[in-house]
């Protein structure tokens, strides 16, 4: 994103956009030091990528909570 002036302006008017809305921005896919800080002068909220922090294992050995079962959806009589 830091050498194309085009996906600059996307993201600048993604984010506008979103802000306008009422929602926060994430930063996907953040690979260098001038992406991030073009998404701080931005204003997007929260960003992630290889950057900031590489996917680790231990993440994926935390046991995950049960899954709850569905009920039936009864019929109103």
């Amino acid at each position: 994103m830091a050498s194309s002036q085009i996906d600059q302006a996307m993201v600048q008017s993604m984010n506008q956009v979103a802000h306008a809305l009422g929602k926060l921005t994430i930063a996907e896919y953040v690979q260098d030091a001038a992406t991030l800080e073009l998404l701080r002068r931005y204003g997007v909220d929260y960003a992630q990528g290889n950057y900031i922090g590489k996917p680790r294992e231990a993440l994926m050995s935390i046991p995950r909570p049960p899954a709850s079962r569905p009920q039936a959806l009864r019929r109103a009589e």
